[in-house]
């Protein structure tokens, strides 16, 4: 399953006309999911392995706060707040900020920050890699490869 379908669905559950309460908390919950996830993809491909059980998620955000990166370490702030909002949303049934829709959608955009931050460093660390390729392939194969 791709993590990010959980950021459509908390997305969605936003924009229903009457979301309710246990729509605004279920979207927090699915935002910081499809944020953790996504930053555990991170993490493995970067062959940074996050332990796949409930100590996981200390694991990846010690990890990601450990990387030299301003935008990692944003991405790592964003997710701890996330968590310390889903934890309140699932666990805190008298905490009624959670159960504001406007408190669910600055959760949605949170995770879409995380998420973008995270795609693109992926995305540029793919780029990168295969700028390394290219200087180092025999120029004849350059130019064929272009072609």
């Amino acid at each position: 399953m791709n993590p990010r379908d959980l950021h459509r669905l908390a997305s969605l559950l936003c924009s229903q006309a009457h979301a309710g309460p246990a729509a605004s908390r279920t979207a927090i919950s699915r935002c910081y999911y499809a944020a953790f996830h996504v930053a555990a993809e991170f993490l493995r491909g970067r062959k940074m392995p996050v332990p796949r059980n409930a100590g996981g998620h200390r694991e990846a955000l010690l990890r990601l706060m450990s990387l030299p990166e301003p935008d990692i370490r944003l991405a790592a702030a964003l997710i701890g707040d996330l968590q310390t909002k889903r934890i309140e949303a699932d666990y805190d049934m008298s905490h009624v900020g959670v159960e504001r829709i406007d408190t669910a959608r600055r959760c949605v955009e949170s995770a879409l920050t995380v998420i973008g931050l995270l795609d693109g460093k992926c995305r540029c660390d793919e780029l990168a890699g295969a700028h390394a390729l290219m200087d180092r392939a025999p120029l004849s194969r350059r130019r064929t490869s272009s072609s």
